[in-house]
């Protein structure tokens, strides 16, 4: 009841599940994921409803014409049911935590922090409010059983021919809904995006930096892609400047990252200190050899290992594994560079 009054009933359910399966120690922390999870459903509804006004009077949005859809409409469509398709079979075998992880994953992941993203600019494009429309209503649906209330509320204003949610009919996938080519098409503009901001994570750069790009495609199909979604690339990596071209640029001292087969350049001179970033790279990698040197000693202590809890070399072990990826990927952001 505590839990209820301050996190919400939606957060008390939606996160007991997500962690059941396992033994955990319960803090009241455990429950922010269902509580933020529900606020992100709900700020996520309120920026579709103000943008598609009419849309959502009309109730225009419920046969939806895949073919007529832009690209990420095409993929956003396909992921819904591509994730459809594994949670109905997960909760029939009760398998309730894995259904609410894939559910997590596409509505913040693949719905909000892409689709909503790259359709911000084109919301006045009917096809894209339709498509909007549409993936939150069967969103609802399929979030409904896990996260009740607040998924009631919200199709309460969708002017569903149901009286209530919990009476709607299961979604079902039609033939032709899968577009599995525009959902390769789009994870290509996806990486590319999240490979430029990986590259201003790792060197630190400041988040209102802009900074210039060279993209080198495989093909002339794969170029026409990234030219096609050069603005939405430039928009949400940040970028001052985007060339794309088939042959690789002649530049020093630049980041750089794989997208498939395609190549990406990033010139750092001028945005970051690299003197400074190659030296704090090095003194990382010392710092974290060592820690593994006194890991590595520990558990070959056999006086440890015969008295330490099972679940404490466990954890030792995964820190020692985790220790060992990091400098990996510190030594390749360094060789990428030279």
């Amino acid at each position: 009841l505590k839990i209820i009054e301050e996190y919400g009933a939606d957060a008390l359910r939606f996160s007991l599940i997500i962690n059941s399966g396992q033994d955990i120690f319960i803090s009241k922390e455990k429950f922010e994921i269902g509580r933020n999870f529900a606020n992100k459903i709900w700020n996520a509804s309120r920026l579709i409803f103000m943008n598609c006004p009419t849309q959502l009077a009309a109730g225009d949005y419920e046969d939806l014409d895949v073919a007529q859809l832009d690209l990420p409409s095409r993929w956003i469509v396909s992921r819904f049911y591509n994730t459809l398709y594994k949670v109905g079979p997960a909760i029939e075998t009760f398998r309730y935590s894995e259904a609410e992880n894939l559910i997590y994953e596409f509505f913040w992941g693949d719905f909000c922090d892409w689709y909503l993203e790259l359709a911000k600019p084109k919301f006045d494009d009917k096809q894209v409010q339709k498509t909007a429309l549409f993936i939150l209503k069967n969103s609802l649906k399929m979030m409904h059983p896990f996260i009740p209330f607040v998924t009631e509320e919200i199709y309460s204003h969708m002017g569903p021919e149901e009286k209530c949610l919990s009476a709607a009919s299961w979604p079902v996938r039609q033939k032709g809904d899968m577009d599995h080519k525009a959902a390769q098409d789009m994870q290509t503009v996806i990486d590319l995006i999240g490979a430029l901001r990986n590259i201003r994570t790792q060197w630190n750069m400041d988040p209102k930096e802009t900074m210039d790009v060279f993209v080198v495609p495989v093909d002339r199909k794969e170029r026409d892609l990234v030219t096609a979604y050069a603005a939405d690339v430039r928009r949400m990596a940040r970028l001052k400047d985007l060339t794309i071209d088939t042959k690789a640029p002649a530049l020093r001292d630049c980041a750089t990252a794989l997208v498939g087969q395609m190549k990406v350049f990033v010139p750092l001179a001028g945005i970051v200190d690299l003197a400074k970033e190659k030296k704090k790279m090095a003194d990382d990698i010392a710092r974290k050899t060592k820690a593994i040197q006194a890991l590595e000693g520990r558990l070959k202590n056999g006086a440890f290992v015969s008295k330490a809890p099972a679940d404490v070399i466990a954890k030792e072990r995964e820190r020692l594994e985790t220790l060992a990826k990091e400098i990996v990927q510190l030594n390749q952001v360094l060789a990428d560079l030279n």
